[in-house]
């Protein structure tokens, strides 16, 4: 495992930006944001665009780079109670 990819496995966050997945890859992150807005189907790892902001989905990023991490997304599920009238 390269040493990119261990800092990035650091981010305490559920997405990662196409600069930090950018060192990983070991190419430019504007590379990536092309790719993402021209063929995200391509990519081997999820996106969300959201108007300009791309933002990659961190275990499906994680998967495609062979790093079997838990899935962190949350499912929530509605009691009866809780279920709207």
């Amino acid at each position: 495992m390269s040493d990119a990819l261990r800092e990035l496995m650091k981010i305490q966050r559920d997405y990662f930006k196409p600069e930090e997945v950018a060192k990983v890859l070991g190419c430019h992150p504007q590379t990536i944001r092309i790719a993402v807005k021209k063929h995200p189907e391509k990519l081997g790892f999820r996106v969300i665009v959201i108007g300009t902001r791309i933002r990659i989905v961190r275990a499906s990023f994680l998967r495609y780079m062979g790093v079997d991490e838990p899935d962190t997304e949350t499912t929530f599920m509605l009691t009866k109670s809780a279920e709207p009238k």
